[in-house]
């Protein structure tokens, strides 16, 4: 029996000598996989075949009986989404002179151009419409801030929603709160982007908030070109990282989401990973192979320290860890891979930020488990502050909301009900600043809802009756 001042020897095994192909077992091995050793063409036979294997066994695939499905290719111009442009090719088009049965329509690239974060100046979608013009498919592009259009919604809705600080009243036994107002701006969509993004502390709240815009966008462009398939590049070594990364952030609940080969994110739209059973590396190998050019996107975490983000913190452990231990990515990815969500969660409200499941009486639960103090400083004079990203000045007339648009005080209402366990955490690392309009129309929406049920609350029956 082990003890703990037992020293515990783990012996790293040297990687082997590249021998004979262990598929072929002909050709000399040129590449070495986790444990195994192949030859070029075996190499990319294995590899093309993990992909066609997850195309085609889809149940967004195989289960429509009607028309074929449209497909929404993310291209993020990474090495990954690289791949999986040049795999959609050889798999829906091949050679024109060999005539084949498709089993999808058509398929549409969309880049997002995320330059407003870190650069270039000139952006990126030109170099990725020039990339994407080698191959049959339509390219479809847009920019992170048109997520404050108000295309981007579903009913039009143009306002925005303006939240403050998330505070407690000093000596108060009740729930924190996250004041906000919906109200209309005359800033441009740049400047109401550089508002949100510069007024978010943590670069971990920032990443997390740059993807879900950027998922919003995909659903919504999927939506108007009537495509029910969203193709998102995440490799294993991807999945292995988010869900290490997203369970220490509090995503638990909604982890299936976001690590799942296939899942349904809204209704007619579902998300479908081709690439979850293919190393990063073996990617990287076969875009060497292929001689496939990327796009460069800085990150905010680009050049940055292991420890800038816990995201970031995640990918070096990950890696580092499956150098000496191959199996280490396919082992997580194969736990992940037995997460669903149940059917309970489905019909829970959505968080207003993330738009994933809330887990019932989240806010209750953290209030339990959370020590924390009170605020000191003065939070009128918080909010009152004001800066050049457009966060407006503190209203003096009678009967203003405090922000400077002229809203009655009684629009304000508590934000922080209507987010999810992670969302209400990255909160208390975001200043008073600006959210996108579909994010203001779930929360009205939400809002509308909860007012109607307190009025006929008398009157509906209780589940224990």
């Amino acid at each position: 029996m082990c003890s703990l001042q037992d020293d515990i020897d783990i012996e790293k095994k040297s990687k082997p000598q590249l021998k004979t192909c262990v598929k072929c077992k002909v050709e000399r091995a040129q590449y070495l996989v986790r444990h195994a050793q192949y030859c070029k063409q075996c190499f990319l036979h294995t590899l093309v075949g993990k992909f066609r294997v997850m195309i085609s066994k889809s149940k967004f695939v195989v289960g429509r009986k009607e028309c074929k499905p449209n497909v929404l290719l993310a291209f993020s111009g990474g090495a990954s989404s690289r791949a999986l442009v040049h795999m959609m090719n050889e798999f829906h088009v091949g050679d024109p002179a060999v005539k084949k049965k498709t089993i999808l329509d058509n398929v549409k690239i969309c880049h997002i151009d995320e330059s407003i974060i870190c650069g270039p100046e000139e952006g990126t979608l030109k170099q990725a419409e020039n990339i994407i013009s080698q191959y049959p498919f339509q390219f479809i592009g847009a920019s992170l801030e048109d997520v404050f259009s108000s295309e981007y919604t579903d009913s039009d809705f143009e306002q925005v929603l303006r939240t403050e600080i998330v505070t407690r009243e000093e000596g108060s036994k009740s729930h924190d709160q996250l004041k906000a107002v919906i109200e209309s701006s005359t800033l441009t969509n740049k400047e109401k982007a550089n508002a949100l993004l510069n007024n978010i502390v943590k670069a971990t709240a920032k990443e997390d908030m740059i993807s879900y815009l950027k998922n919003k966008l995909l659903i919504q462009i999927a939506k108007r070109e009537n495509c029910s398939i969203i193709l998102l590049g995440d490799s294993s070594t991807r999945i292995a990282v988010k869900c290490i990364a997203y369970t220490s952030k509090g995503r638990g609940f909604s982890l299936p989401y976001d690590v799942a080969a296939e899942i349904e994110v809204e209704k007619g739209v579902g998300y479908l990973r081709p690439l979850r059973d293919c190393l990063t590396k073996e990617l990287g190998i076969y875009n060497y192979l292929h001689k496939l050019e990327t796009v460069f996107v800085p990150t905010i975490t680009t050049g940055a320290p292991i420890k800038a983000s816990i995201d970031r913190l995640t990918e070096e452990f990950i890696t580092s860890l499956d150098r000496d231990f191959p199996s280490t990515v396919s082992t997580v990815v194969r736990t992940a891979s037995k997460l669903t969500t149940s059917k309970s969660s489905e019909q829970n409200e959505r968080c207003t930020v993330c738009l994933r499941p809330i887990q019932n009486g989240i806010s209750e639960w953290r209030e339990r488990i959370t020590v924390m103090e009170l605020p000191k400083s003065d939070v009128n004079s918080a909010i009152a502050a004001t800066d050049e990203n457009g966060n407006g000045s503190a209203c003096t007339s009678d009967g203003c909301c405090g922000q400077g648009c002229g809203s009655p005080k009684e629009s304000k209402f508590d934000l922080l009900p209507l987010l999810c366990y992670s969302c209400q955490i990255n909160a208390r690392d975001t200043k008073p600043t600006i959210l996108p309009p579909f994010m203001a129309e779930r929360a009205k929406e939400a809002y509308s809802r909860e007012s109607l049920r307190e009025q006929i609350s008398e009157f509906l029956i209780d589940d224990s009756e």
